[in-house]
């Protein structure tokens, strides 16, 4: 077995693994199954150095090699100091291995896990293997918000909208009507269950927005888009803080739209403050609400990012999404609808640098490697 074969099959493991714990790390095996976490540790270590090994053994240009260096010491500083050894390690050794790699594959290999993990868990809630979250939250009306197997009432829901946003960029225009329904179908069934609105409005406009593209032939990205969507979702998540901050009627209407999310932003932002290279947040999930302690977390990726992870990063993250949408890799209308509706969930959801979650975090990587196409985006 050749080397390049051999790089690509350590990425594959170390990608599935990541995506695994990940994902296992918001459901009730946690809870019901502690020693899963320090599994979940052991097979972190296993993957990083997988990653590690495929580094070594890959040929880099001089570019990519000066580039990996500079981030190297960079990205190391932001982990050690926000502790995130076991989760954002695993996400920057991704990103930055990501030579030789087909796009296309890794996404599909994201689709295929995901959808089992889902019907995993979903099988085990429903045979009582795993049990409900203790906190069933209610919301107007005391409707009932069911975790499903999940940590989170929220986690099916938002799980499932990633898997239809990624299964619609890679089946395209081939997507078809029946496709369509069924993802919609089970879509509603997780919001009339998990009552995540969020999730569920986007869905449907993503949903609605291939029909649109699908039926009137459009081809053409949106270049503006494709570089600015997520400048633009930093911009409107600061900027709506702001508003709430300086006590506006707009920033108050806001807030009571977004189910309180600008005032939890706003106590992080007095209680936090920002930082170039981040700093170690201990945030009060629903885990422990309804406790003594009170509910704390930032839900906009943007602001949970620029709290947690500090100005360098969400600069890189940015910058990088803006320099993809310059390349061959965006010149595709599904691209732009993709991005779009990545942006602008992200805005108040916490879900843009979650691997599980958000596997176009990679994309990232081929600015690395100076890829310019990276899979045939026009079949």
């Amino acid at each position: 077995m050749n080397r390049s074969i051999v790089s690509k099959y350590l990425y594959i493991f170390s990608f599935v693994l990541v995506i695994f714990v990940d994902f296992l790390s918001r459901t009730m095996f946690i809870e019901g199954f502690p020693f899963l976490r320090d599994v979940s540790k052991g097979l972190i270590i296993a993957a990083s150095a997988m990653l590690l090994v495929k580094l070594l053994i890959d040929k880099h240009s001089k570019i990519e090699l000066y580039t990996i260096l500079i981030l190297i010491p960079i990205l190391s500083v932001i982990i050690f100091t926000t502790k995130t050894y076991y989760t954002l390690l695993p996400i920057f050794l991704l990103v930055i291995s990501v030579r030789n790699i087909n796009l296309e594959k890794i996404l599909k290999i994201w689709l295929f896990e995901i959808i089992i993990l889902m019907l995993f868990v979903s099988v085990s809630y429903y045979m009582g293997i795993i049990g409900e979250t203790i906190h069933v939250t209610g919301r107007e009306g005391d409707k009932i918000r069911y975790g499903l197997g999940y940590g989170y009432a929220s986690f099916s829901a938002n799980y499932f909208f990633h898997f239809t946003l990624f299964y619609s960029f890679i089946r395209r225009e081939k997507l078809k009507v029946l496709e369509i329904i069924a993802l919609f179908v089970t879509n509603y069934y997780l919001y009339l269950k998990t009552d995540t609105k969020s999730a569920f409005a986007c869905s449907v406009l993503l949903l609605f927005l291939v029909l649109l593209i699908k039926y009137l032939k459009l081809s053409k990205q949106n270049n503006f888009l494709n570089k600015y969507t997520m400048l633009f979702g930093f911009i409107i998540s600061l900027g709506t803080l702001f508003l709430y901050r300086f006590g506006t009627e707009v920033g108050e209407l806001l807030n009571t739209l977004v189910t309180g999310r600008l005032r939890l932003a706003d106590k992080a932002w007095d209680e936090f403050g920002i930082t170039i290279f981040g700093q170690k947040i201990l945030w009060v999930t629903e885990n422990q609400w309804m406790s003594e302690i009170e509910y704390d977390y930032v839900d906009s990726s943007f602001l949970n990012i620029l709290f947690n992870y500090g100005i360098i990063l969400i600069l890189l993250i940015i910058v990088g999404y803006y320099l993809l949408g310059r390349k061959k890799l965006s010149n595709n209308i599904f691209y732009t609808l993709m991005i779009v509706i990545l942006g602008i969930h992200c805005i108040y959801d916490p879900q843009l640098l979650e691997i599980s979650h958000n596997p176009s975090i990679l994309f990232l990587g081929y600015l690395i490697t100076g890829s310019d196409i990276i899979y045939n985006l026009k079949r």
